[in-house]
């Protein structure tokens, strides 16, 4: 049922998934297979998709997932989607845990991305009980000497900077009086921060950053979903694997289930005519990587990772229809794993003839820069969106939609669905009994001329 407002969409839905009734009934023995399978309801089993939708800047299809549905406008159907991941995770405490103070902190998380919900966020001084509080710069300062990071270069400087967030946002507190929600907050707010190196932001302290309204910061000016990522990782290894594991400040962890939303559509895509030129110039190069990296990029929608293991792996043939295919085993989420058939033109120019390849992604990053700049093509779109190599999945797709290929069918190809939206007799088949859809419908379709 169609919702006329993006708040009757938000509180449609948000209605929807808090209906408890059927997780709380669950048996126990369904609750033990669910902890194997990993998902417990039809909402749960599109979770990772949803993400990686979000995440690569597509607009999910929730058309049979839910009953409410997602305004028509981009923005109102990205807040639809981070209202559905937020409330999934409740779901998902709820059904395994029960009624529990983290359910409660993720509901109430979940309220606030509601208009009709939201309460206005207070800040509280909680009193520390002890006489002698573990302020977070002592432990800071315990965790550095722990690690032996070099707070000076590398990925400790980047981490002190994390650490300068955390002081500017919550101040010196006590480190056992940070809770989930302290850190899911603080994730949300690190990742609307702007990029620090470029224009009115240019050498401005954190403190300052903060204090810069964010309806003032444009999309494409804030900073990159890897440096967000980066902060995660510290939490997880600063209130974890330190405070938690190995110093026993908290009964149980305060990061287990921490996740990011990023909005990864900041990452523009390549015209046709720069994806022919980056072609051209690649055909010439003499090493294999650096020639093989971009055309698997421009010819399969892959991310890096993957396209790194096609490299190292090959090609594969099915004999029951002869078709080349590219296999990926694992990846970000269950829908990774998929088949991706081989696209004439990198036939053609002789890839099932490539020995095994070893390329560190860093290294295809740097040549990729390295041709941009050679080749006198723009860091960024009109829009100020920057071309990296991730911009080769969006052009990849961008050109299919565009070619009015079928969206469900090139969401299978790029791994943001398994059988999504597709006719019956490919619901339940593996990812080999849809090579030849694939191939006819999508990879022979793709044509950047």
């Amino acid at each position: 049922m169609k919702q006329d407002t993006s708040e009757s969409t938000l509180l449609a839905l948000y209605e929807e998934l808090t209906d408890f009734q059927i997780l709380d009934d669950a048996s126990s023995s369904y609750r033990r297979k669910s902890e194997t399978e990993h998902h417990y309801d039809r909402y749960s089993f599109y979770e990772d998709d949803v993400r990686t939708c979000l995440q690569d800047g597509q607009l999910f299809d929730f058309s049979g997932v839910t009953e409410a549905q997602p305004s028509s406008v981009k923005k109102e159907a990205r807040d639809f989607a981070s209202l559905f991941l937020r409330l999934v995770e409740a779901r998902t405490e709820r059904f395994f845990r029960g009624h529990t103070k983290d359910f409660d902190e993720l509901l109430e998380h979940a309220e606030k991305l509601v208009p009709e919900k939201s309460t206005p966020i207070t800040t509280t001084t909680v009193t520390p009980e002890q006489v002698e509080p573990y302020l977070l710069s002592q432990a800071w300062t315990d965790f550095v000497k722990d690690k032996g990071y070099d707070t000076t270069s590398g990925k400790g400087r980047e981490f002190q900077k994390h650490y300068a967030f955390m002081v500017a946002l919550w101040g010196d507190v006590d480190v056992a009086t940070i809770t989930k929600r302290t850190l899911r907050e603080s994730l949300s707010r690190y990742a609307q921060l702007p990029k620090a190196n470029q224009g009115r932001f240019h050498r401005k302290s954190i403190e300052e950053l903060l204090k810069i309204p964010v309806e003032d910061i444009q999309p494409n000016q804030q900073i990159k979903a890897s440096t967000a990522e980066g902060y995660l990782k510290l939490l997880q290894s600063f209130f974890n694997a330190f405070l938690y594991k190995k110093n026993d400040v908290y009964d149980r962890s305060i990061t287990e289930g921490l996740s990011i939303e990023v909005d990864d559509c900041r990452y523009a895509a390549y015209s046709s005519e720069e994806i022919k030129k980056l072609e051209n110039h690649v055909i010439s190069e003499e090493s294999q990587y650096k020639k093989w990296s971009i055309l698997l990029a421009i010819y399969t929608g892959a991310r890096l990772a993957e396209i790194s293991s096609f490299l190292k792996d090959g090609a594969r043939k099915d004999e029951a229809t002869g078709i080349h295919y590219f296999f990926v085993e694992k990846g970000k989420t269950h829908n990774a794993t998929r088949v991706i058939p081989i696209h004439p033109r990198l036939i053609e120019l002789g890839v099932l003839d490539l020995p095994p390849i070893e390329a560190k992604e860093n290294t295809i990053y740097r040549h990729l820069s390295k041709i941009l700049k050679s080749l006198g093509i723009p860091k960024q779109d009109e829009d100020g969106y920057d071309k990296v190599f991730h911009s080769f999945r969006h052009s990849f797709i961008t050109q299919a939609i565009t070619q009015g290929l079928s969206k469900e069918l090139v969401q299978v190809v790029v791994g943001h669905s398994r059988n999504l939206g597709i006719t019956d007799r490919y619901v339940h088949t593996k990812p080999l009994d849809q090579l030849e859809l694939l191939k006819n419908e999508v990879i022979d379709k793709i044509n950047f001329n």
